[in-house]
């Protein structure tokens, strides 16, 4: 059985728009950068949610003024463009140059700079055709198709050439010999968010002449290691203050560069806070320097990971005015983008007729969540899935956010979610934990069970995937315990999230998790209920207590001709995440209620884990989780250039 060249992930789809877009003439750019010298595997990054991709970064050697590759990024440069374009064929790769870390961290603090290798090389014509000359001859032997300067903060007499620059390697470009298989060079640039700071303004004018588009870097506004004060270092809006992204494209627009040719950047890096008073954790307020890490930045990934592993039960707020995520725990105030946030730059960069987007950096993605949000395809379970409609044409009408949904990954033709086909599904994922639990030599506990890491291929069959959490047991144990806490919010057990404490009944209640999911399409991210206080088992729990268990089952599924019915599918799934392990069932057990066996009882489960309604347990809960979780620093410290 076949699995997608590309990750599917367990009901994400690419939905076509309702609108053809093949009569648009301009293409939506979906850009990212790739950091050469990052540990996150070429052949991981899911190169289908993208148009363009970044390898990045190449140098600028202080005497030639030639370009140069660091030796240990070598390999990674030779291999990229062959290696992304396995999942996308059409992907564009392109070849970023930028003036070093040291100087750019500098200018980023605000400190002074002492002129780059890049701003040497602009003050004579011999040393820029050395460089433009090389930049070229290298994208082409090493199969990029464009390049792409990442200049951040040049000063005045920088940007006083680098007009003459764009000219020269645009003229350069076009001479350049090409055979009809290969097309012309791509020449893109990194901005700053505003084309005017400190009396310093970019040359626009050749901007617009040689550049193919200018990515707007709209982050790093605030950081905690230059500000005792806390702050949003990637707003979309700000009504007190012109340090906004939104400021800096009207500036950009206004000042005569055209919306065609500009893209907005999105950091997928956030920053952390330590406040001075934890009381105290509105914007703004006093801060005693960086948290988390040694200079405060932290990937999305591990943003996800530290609200997971120390604010279990607790989420990030998103922030509508300013358009931003912010997450507080005891003293550590954390600001950065989530999926909310991503889907509203994406419908203002298409309100404001940019030509597309472009992400820093894509290694700092969690299970692409971040870069699905931004083509506008839903995650069902992680993020929202309306679960009403019975094709992926006809659910696209459903979702929310109003972005347009864009045409994408090769088209998927539409599958009908109907009844049959979810069974399809739950027994295939029933089936393959029956394998880890029962049938295999060892006994493999999966925890990181969720609707993500369930993988479909072309039939809607189901692999359990992503086993890099599993643990091994031999058959004689039953349990084992662990300081470290890992999984996903949501779908870990209390008995783990509270006391470390796993066994095959962790991922009984994870299954349990994606069965409720299954059955009624609704996500266990949000609230629910009259006053939209019951998460998702607590909600399917008191509907099915008092007998209204069909209030909670989506309503265009249709179990008449099953032998698997839906309601039984919620009974188990509410025995499956019980609060006790031991009351749970095993998967065997499970198997055979939802294959109505008729030789063996349901039992009336109990109310599920975490809920609210169970006195002092979330308190308990929330008032230990600092000492039972641990967090690895050191996997997030390490110095990236964001």
């Amino acid at each position: 059985m076949a699995i997608r060249n590309t990750i599917i992930l367990f009901f994400s789809f690419a939905f076509l728009s309702s609108q053809n877009r093949c009569t648009v003439a301009q293409k939506w750019i979906k850009a990212g950068y790739w950091y050469g010298g990052s540990d996150f595997p070429i052949p991981d990054i899911n190169s289908a949610l993208f148009t363009h991709l970044i390898c990045a970064f190449a140098n600028v050697n202080s005497s030639t003024y030639e370009l140069s590759i660091p030796s240990d990024f070598q390999q990674n440069f030779s291999n990229f463009t062959g290696i992304v374009k396995r999942k996308n064929p059409s992907i564009v790769t392109l070849l970023s140059i930028w003036n070093g870390q040291p100087e750019t961290y500098k200018s980023i603090l605000g400190e002074a700079v002492n002129n780059s290798v890049l701003s040497s090389m602009l003050t004579q014509s011999s040393y820029r055709k050395s460089f433009i000359e090389s930049s070229v001859k290298t994208a082409r032997t090493l199969g990029f198709q464009g390049i792409d300067l990442f200049w951040l903060w040049p000063n005045s007499t920088d940007l006083s050439n680098i007009g003459t620059l764009l000219d020269e390697w645009r003229a350069t470009v076009d001479s350049e010999p090409r055979n009809s298989s290969v097309s012309k060079l791509i020449l893109t640039m990194g901005v700053r968010y505003s084309p005017s700071l400190q009396s310093v303004s970019y040359p626009i004018n050749s901007m617009k002449r040689n550049l193919d588009w200018a990515h707007v870097v709209a982050y790093d506004y605030h950081m905690p290691s230059r500000e005792n004060f806390t702050g949003n270092h990637a707003a979309l809006y700000n009504p007190s203050s012109n340090i906004s992204t939104d400021f800096g494209i009207r500036k950009w627009l206004s000042g005569g560069y055209p919306a065609n040719k500009l893209l907005l950047g999105m950091p997928y890096h956030g920053y952390a806070w330590t406040l001075v008073d934890p009381s105290d954790n509105s914007l703004g307020a006093p801060a005693s320097g960086p948290g988390v890490t040694s200079d405060g930045s932290i990937g999305y990934r591990f943003v996800r990971s530290f609200i997971q592993n120390y604010g279990y039960g607790a989420r990030s707020v998103y922030n509508s005015t300013y358009v931003v995520n912010y997450f507080v725990v005891g003293s550590t105030w954390i600001n950065f983008d989530d999926v909310e946030t991503v889907r509203a730059k994406i419908s203002y960069a298409k309100e404001k007729g940019l030509l597309g987007y472009n992400v820093f950096q894509v290694i700092h993605d969690d299970n692409w969540a971040l870069s699905l949000a931004a083509t506008g395809t839903r995650v069902f379970g992680d993020r929202s899935f309306s679960g009403r409609g019975t094709s992926l044409s006809a659910a696209a009408e459903n979702f929310d956010g109003d972005a347009p949904i864009p045409q994408v990954f090769n088209p998927i033709r539409s599958y009908s979610l109907d009844w049959s086909k979810r069974v399809r599904i739950i027994e295939g994922v029933t089936q393959g934990l029956l394998y880890l639990q029962e049938y295999s030599n060892f006994t493999i506990i999966h925890r990181d069970l969720k609707s993500s890491n369930i993988l479909l291929d072309d039939e809607m069959n189901p692999k359990i995937s992503d086993f890099g959490m599993a643990k091994l047991f031999r058959k004689d144990v039953n349990e084992a315990n662990t300081s470290r806490i890992v999984g996903t919010y949501g779908y870990v057990p209390p008995e783990y999230a509270r006391r470390g404490i796993y066994s095959i009944k962790y991922d009984v209640y994870s299954f349990g998790v994606v069965l409720l999911q299954m059955i009624s399409g609704k996500t266990n991210t949000r609230f629910y209920g009259e006053n939209e206080d019951l998460n998702l088992l607590e909600y399917a729990y008191d509907l099915w207590e008092n007998g209204r268990g069909m209030e909670f089952i989506d309503p265009f599924l249709d179990d008449s001709s099953s032998p698997c019915k839906l309601l039984t599918c919620m009974q188990v799934a509410l025995l499956c995440v019980q609060e006790n392990p031991d009351a749970r069932p095993t998967m065997l057990e499970a198997f055979s209620m939802l294959k109505n066996d008729d030789s063996l009882a349901i039992a009336t489960p109990e109310r599920p884990g975490f809920s609210e309604k169970k006195k002092g347990d979330m308190e308990t809960a929330s008032s230990s989780q600092q000492v039972l979780c641990s967090f690895n620093d050191s996997e997030v410290s390490q110095l990236e250039p964001r």
